[in-house]
């Protein structure tokens, strides 16, 4: 599987300078420290994609899970798998196809408002990286995201379903790099909306008793000892006792619809098993709509463009 998602943000070297505001600028918004307002920062852009390209991607990778890898080598030592990081084995080949990579970075000031945002893609129909456009909400209509799909990518494809519907005319187009650990970060938002919302609370019992042990083994933790898991050592049965709730509790598409009301259309928790909170790989995340949702987790400050419904 070759695809690498990234979304961040970040806080840049004049953050204890003048705010917007101090620069003459508008007290709030999509604001730089001179008073501009950019739909994507030209410079920041270009440094993203400069970084993308620098990696060389396309010159080489080996491949530590070949194509011929089946889901339960995932768990073999012998060939890559097992305890991490995983390593270079007798079952890993040289792949010289370039990898599909989406990189988004939110830049704040040092009031926390977002002040540049730069999305760059790397596949095989872009090689040496390529800028996204961005509006001024921080996302984008110009991608046409098809859904990640492994043996789609071995046989050079650039995917056959669309994750947004109606894109079809979009410049770019792009499959969607598997999110792998990130979508934890979905899970995640999913459970502390139900903790704001009273329906759960961290010290909570929360007993994981999936149908079979695919995703681990039956515990009882506390709701916030789940969650620790999850985010801090990245836990696969941890978020699949919390997915598995999510599940229990039928929230999984009021999730999605949360997602969808935020402007996150990218952002989808899609084909796990209820039975067990596993099945992963019908999951989808862009990068931009990634870093997008942390600055809705961080609180920014400011008119960031996306904010929470009314009614959550």
């Amino acid at each position: 599987m070759a695809s690498l998602l990234v979304g961040l943000m970040a806080v840049p070297a004049w953050a204890g300078g003048p705010t917007p505001a101090d620069a003459g600028g508008p007290a709030g918004g999509l604001a730089s420290p001179e008073g501009r307002r950019p739909v994507e920062s030209a410079r920041l852009s270009a440094e993203l994609r400069k970084a993308v390209d620098d990696q060389r991607f396309a010159d080489g990778l080996v491949d530590l899970l070949p194509p011929a890898t089946s889901p339960a080598d995932l768990l073999r030592e012998d060939i890559g798998g097992g305890p991490w990081p995983m390593r270079p084995n007798d079952a890993s080949v040289a792949n010289t196809r370039t990898p599909n990579v989406d990189a988004a970075v939110i830049e704040l000031d040092g009031s926390g408002r977002p002040s540049a945002v730069a999305n760059v893609l790397l596949s095989k129909d872009y090689p040496h990286g390529v800028v996204v456009p961005v509006d001024e909400d921080l996302g984008t209509t110009q991608v046409r995201w098809r859904r990640w799909n492994t043996e789609e990518w071995d046989a050079g494809s650039a995917g056959s379903v669309d994750v947004v519907p109606g894109r079809e005319h979009a410049p770019l187009e792009m499959m969607s790099p598997y999110p792998a650990s990130v979508l934890k970060l979905m899970v995640g938002f999913g459970v502390l909306q139900q903790v704001d919302e009273g329906v759960l609370g961290l010290d909570d019992d929360l007993a994981y008793a999936p149908a079979n042990p695919s995703c681990g083994e039956p515990d009882t933790m506390t709701v916030a000892e789940w969650f620790e898991l999850m985010i801090t050592v990245s836990d696969n049965r941890a978020t699949c006792a919390l997915l598995k709730k999510l599940h229990d509790l039928g929230e999984v598409d009021a999730l999605n619809a949360t997602f969808a009301d935020l402007g996150l259309g990218t952002l989808q928790v899609r084909g796990s098993n209820p039975a067990t909170g596993g099945t992963w790989l019908g999951m989808n995340m862009s990068a931009l709509d990634t870093a997008r949702l942390l600055l809705i987790v961080s609180g920014a400050s400011g008119d960031s463009g996306v904010r929470l419904p009314a009614n959550r």
